[in-house]
C-alpha cells in the first residue's frame, strides 16, 4: 500500500535470500516505467541471489552537429571597410582603462560586423578530412600553392604560371598519398572503423534532384515520357495486326502430351 501511495511498484516477487526465505533485495521503479521482467538468479558466492531487471531501450537518434559562424554570402569588403572607416571611434580613444577601451571597441565593431556578416547557425554537410587537417606537410604545400596562385594572378607570366602549376600538382599528389596512408593505417590499426570511414569520406550520399537542378530541366519532358509509354501498347498491337494481315497466320500449336510410367 505504501508503494502504491507514492506511485511506485516492486518488481521482485520471490525470496532473494534463500537462507531466511525473505525478499531482502528490491527493485522499485515508477508505476509508469516500461520494465518488463525482474528475474532472481541463484548465486554461489553470496547468500543473496542476483536480481536482474530487464527494460526495453530505444536507440537515441544522433543529433546533427550545428556550428555558429558569420556568413559571408552577401559580404562586400569595400563596403565593410568604408563603414568601419566612417564609424565614430572617439569612445575608444577617450577610454582610460584597457577594459573600457575593449568594450568601446566592441560597441563599434560588433554592430558593423553584424550588418555585413550576420551570425548564422548551420549544419556542416561535409566532415573535415583527417588526412588534410592532421597533416602539416599537406597544409604547408597548400599554403605554398596559394601564394603561387596569388603571385600568378598579380603577375601573369610564364614563370609564375609554371610555378603555380607545379605547386598545384604537388598538392594533388600529396593529398593522394595522405589519403592512401590514412586508409591503410585505418585498416591496420582500427579495422572496426574502416568501413565507417569509407562510407563517411568516400561514398557520396544518395540524393535526388535539387530544386536548382530541377529548374534547369527542359519543360514538358515528363509529358513526352508519359506519352511514349502510353503509346507502346497500341503501337505494338497495330504492328502485330499488320504482320498477320500481310502474311499467313501461324498454325495453332499442338498440345504437348507426355506419357510415362513408374518403374518397379
Amino acid at each position: 500500500m505504501v508503494l502504491e501511495d507514492v506511485n511506485v511498484k516492486q518488481l521482485v516477487s520471490v525470496p532473494t535470500r534463500p537462507v531466511s526465505g525473505t525478499a531482502l533485495d528490491h527493485v522499485i521503479v515508477r508505476a509508469s516505467d516500461a520494465v518488463t521482467t525482474a528475474t532472481v538468479v541463484p548465486c554461489s558466492w553470496s547468500d543473496h541471489d542476483i536480481v536482474i531487471a530487464e527494460t526495453p531501450l530505444t536507440k537515441e537518434r544522433r543529433r546533427p552537429a550545428e556550428i555558429t559562424v558569420r556568413s559571408t554570402r552577401s559580404l562586400v569588403p569595400d563596403s565593410l571597410c568604408m563603414e568601419l572607416l566612417l564609424s565614430d571611434w572617439d569612445a575608444v580613444y577617450s577610454a582610460a582603462e584597457p577594459a573600457a577601451k575593449w568594450q568601446a571597441w566592441l560597441a563599434v565593431w560588433t554592430p558593423v560586423l553584424d550588418r555585413h556578416m550576420p551570425v548564422v547557425t548551420i549544419r556542416p554537410r561535409h566532415p573535415p578530412c583527417p588526412w588534410l587537417t592532421d597533416n602539416e606537410e599537406v597544409r604547408a604545400l597548400m599554403r605554398e600553392r596559394d601564394l603561387a596562385r596569388a603571385a600568378q594572378r598579380d603577375n601573369p607570366t610564364p614563370e609564375t604560371t609554371g610555378d603555380y602549376r607545379r605547386c598545384r600538382n604537388g598538392v594533388k599528389q600529396a593529398i593522394g598519398r595522405a589519403k592512401a596512408n590514412f586508409f591503410v593505417s585505418s585498416y591496420r590499426y582500427a579495422r572496426k572503423t574502416t568501413w565507417k570511414d569509407i562510407r563517411r569520406f568516400l561514398i557520396a550520399p544518395k540524393g535526388g534532384l535539387t530544386p536548382t537542378d530541377a529548374a534547369g530541366v527542359e519543360a514538358g519532358w515528363a509529358d513526352r515520357l508519359n506519352g511514349y509509354f502510353a503509346s507502346v501498347g497500341p503501337r505494338v498491337a497495330a504492328e502485330l495486326e499488320a504482320t498477320q494481315r500481310d502474311s499467313e497466320p501461324l498454325p495453332p500449336r499442338p498440345p504437348r502430351v507426355v506419357a510415362g510410367a513408374y518403374r518397379q
